[in-house]
């Protein structure tokens, strides 16, 4: 049990490590850990910003306001990564701006399973060739803690 959350906290590591990697891919998994990891972190910090609010109200927006320029920082760059593993082009994150419709289309984008064929941002993060040409799947955790 503690091995896999020591695994996917390093996943969450290489994420936030990789805010500069507008270029390459990264598998289903990867984004959803972080979103998981994200929305945890986002239900802790309201619970300590409403209690610093009842005193400290700037202070409290100020925590707030730094989270969630944190959160875009590192969800950007990830996000792209993401649509780079299903063979979208980088503009396509402005999908999300559209409201309601635009976050709809990048969640089923983002839920799409990673394309088997290398595409210009590199080979495929899940599926490896074995000597014979043939593609296998590698294990999602396994592969991200390298």
């Amino acid at each position: 049990m503690m091995k896999n959350v020591v695994k996917y906290l390093n996943v969450i590591k290489k994420d936030i490590c990789n805010l500069t990697d507008y270029k390459t891919r990264s598998r289903r998994n990867e984004y959803f850990y972080w979103y998981l990891i994200a929305v945890l972190a986002s239900f802790i910090i309201a619970i300590i910003v409403g209690f610093i609010m009842e005193f400290v109200p700037v202070l409290g927006e100020i925590i707030l306001s730094l989270f969630l320029a944190f959160l875009f920082i590192v969800s950007l760059p990830l996000g792209i990564r993401r649509l780079h593993d299903i063979g979208k082009n980088t503009w396509y994150i402005l999908i999300g701006l559209i409201p309601i419709v635009g976050q709809i289309i990048l969640l089923v984008f983002f839920c799409k399973d990673s394309s088997k064929e290398s595409n210009k941002w590199g080979d495929s993060p899940k599926y490896k060739e074995k000597p014979n040409n043939e593609l296998i799947e590698e294990s999602p955790i396994e592969n991200e803690v390298n």
